[in-house]
């Protein structure tokens, strides 16, 4: 019974750490390399589920079909101006030698209204995990972060001092019995 505990405590343990991690990536807000966010609607299902979490990294261009995220903020879609979208490139089409994207979410009827510009391009959508994007939005709250890190982290460090103490209980237990008996009066 107790190694399963042991077995469910670093199963939980993982689990929380990988939240952790994936949180303090989304919002360290590199300017390099990949970067991760959280698909919020159901545009993209069925490939990309609402609750996903999004790996993009910047490419040199872009073809029809791909993928990507991109800020709203030159759209009509944009409520919050540092606000993502991931969506799929419906259709490129070059005006006054610029290249305009069309989007479109997968499950959306017809193309977005506003085609968007390549700088506001984030990057190409690698890889998604879905359902990991909710642990993570809860994460970043007040409420999440105490129930999601600071609480397990809290068990943890505890079951941690109690294992310290039992072993420091264990070696002075073993000194004392190791240490001569004195007889003498």
């Amino acid at each position: 019974m107790k190694k399963i505990l042991t077995i469910i405590e670093w199963i939980i343990t993982v689990i929380l750490g990988v939240i952790a991690l994936i949180t303090a990536w989304s919002a360290l807000n590199l300017n390099t390399g990949p970067k991760l966010y959280t698909v919020l609607s159901g545009s993209m299902a069925p490939a990309i589920p609402a609750g996903s979490i999004v790996l993009t990294a910047k490419q040199r261009s872009y073809k029809k079909n791909d993928i990507i995220t991109f800020f709203a903020d030159t759209t009509k879609l944009a409520q919050n101006p540092k606000q993502t979208v991931t969506h799929r490139i419906f259709d490129i089409t070059t005006k006054d030698g610029q290249e305009i994207i069309t989007t479109k979410g997968d499950f959306n009827p017809s193309p977005d209204g506003t085609p968007i510009k390549k700088e506001t391009i984030v990057g190409k959508v690698i890889i998604h995990l879905p359902l990991l994007g909710f642990a993570v939005s809860y994460a970043k709250t007040l409420p999440g972060l105490i129930i999601l890190i600071i609480i397990p982290a809290s068990i943890i460090v505890y079951n941690e001092i109690l294992n310290i103490k039992t072993e420091i209980v264990k070696l002075f237990t073993k000194k004392k019995e190791k240490q001569p008996k004195d007889n003498s009066v």
